[in-house]
């Protein structure tokens, strides 16, 4: 059994899973692309040289510490998303129906959403959620993103 407040924090892990891939991809994206050197005003010959590709693969090389941290958070997410499926195919739909595909509809509409389509009562729904995040959190700890309690 893990404390609300863990509970809360692994579970907007799981609503900000797409954001956090965003993020990663915008950052790899700005990095891979060839950027100039800046202009520094300096005359001909005297201006700072660069490499533009050095500095990209170096910043992917080495990303800042949000950036590890949104990386690892995906890997740690994908692993138990995928130990989800493996153990439920209900489940895997519950996940994506309720966390990943749906940011158009209100979270409160969400879930009787998602108990008509899938068919479930709503205390079913609620022990299913928990079992999902419990899941990710145990993932988490194991890839030592949080402590154990």
């Amino acid at each position: 059994m893990i404390r609300q407040e863990c509970f809360r924090a692994v579970e907007g892990r799981l609503y900000h899973y797409e954001d956090m891939k965003r993020q990663v991809a915008s950052f790899q994206n700005d990095q891979w692309r060839l950027r100039a050197g800046q202009i520094t005003g300096m005359p001909r010959g005297q201006a700072v040289r660069s490499d533009p590709t050095a500095q990209g693969a170096l910043a992917l090389a080495d990303p800042p510490p949000e950036i590890i941290r949104c990386m690892r958070w995906i890997q740690s997410i994908e692993k138990a998303l995928e130990r989800i499926a493996q153990e439920s195919p209900l489940l895997e739909r519950l996940v994506r129906a309720y966390y990943l595909n749906n940011e158009s509809i209100a979270v409160r509409q969400r879930t009787a959403h998602i108990c008509a389509s899938l068919n479930l009562e709503r205390s079913v729904f609620y022990q299913y959620r928990r079992r999902i995040v419990q899941t990710v959190y145990l993932q988490a700890v194991y890839d030592h993103l949080l402590e154990p309690e």
